[in-house]
């Protein structure tokens, strides 16, 4: 079982509480596709979007909860 309070650890031993590494990982996501949107068409902002993030129905309430806070990070 996975909650806010797993922590991971990486490659070079750090550890991070699951929550934040998938705010790190949306946070980039996001990052590269407004710059790669930005190089390809006029100059964008993160607040030009509407940003939406789908899970897949058959996660618990927690998994849901879990990936909506990391979204607001």
């Amino acid at each position: 079982d996975v909650d806010r309070q797993t922590l991971v650890e990486s490659f070079s031993g750090e550890k991070f509480y699951l929550v934040e590494v998938i705010a790190f990982i949306l946070q980039y996501l996001k990052d590269r596709l407004v710059d790669e949107l930005s190089r390809s068409f006029v100059s964008l902002k993160t607040t030009d979007f509407d940003w939406v993030i789908t899970v897949p129905a058959i996660w618990d309430a927690r998994g849901k909860r879990m990936m909506r806070e990391a979204a607001y990070m």
